[in-house]
């Protein structure tokens, strides 16, 4: 990432050069937007780059908390009679309520289940 980085600060900073020189007269309008175009396709590629692992290191994240989270499951106790505090908080990020029935718990990793609660009639 922090070669794409550089190369696109490197092609803005050559993209800036060519403005200057233009402006100064002393490149001519075609082959000022000849390089023009060539450095704007390099900029949309290395940022089309970026933008892909970029992408990608979300993933890898949230498949290393899943793991994670898978080993913290296998490690745990087989049959579970009653409520383990430590295993809950070890898995489940944030209980969110979405209304008096429905509320939704977003796992490590951002894996969300929801549940609807059963209202007893009153």
């Amino acid at each position: 990432m922090l070669m794409i980085n550089k190369a696109i600060a490197e092609a803005t900073e050559e993209n800036h050069k060519i403005s200057t020189l233009r402006a100064n007269g002393l490149l001519d309008a075609d082959a000022c937007a000849v390089r023009m175009n060539a450095i704007s396709a390099k900029l949309t590629q290395l940022r089309g780059e970026r933008r892909w692992l970029s992408e990608n290191e979300v993933l890898d994240e949230a498949m290393d908390a899943i793991r994670k989270m898978t080993a913290v499951i296998k490690n745990g106790p087989e049959q579970m009679n009653i409520f383990d505090e430590d295993l809950f908080d070890s898995l489940v990020e944030k209980v969110i309520a979405e209304s008096q029935t429905r509320i939704r718990f977003r796992l490590c990793g951002g894996l969300e289940l929801a549940e609807q609660l059963e209202v007893a009639a009153r």
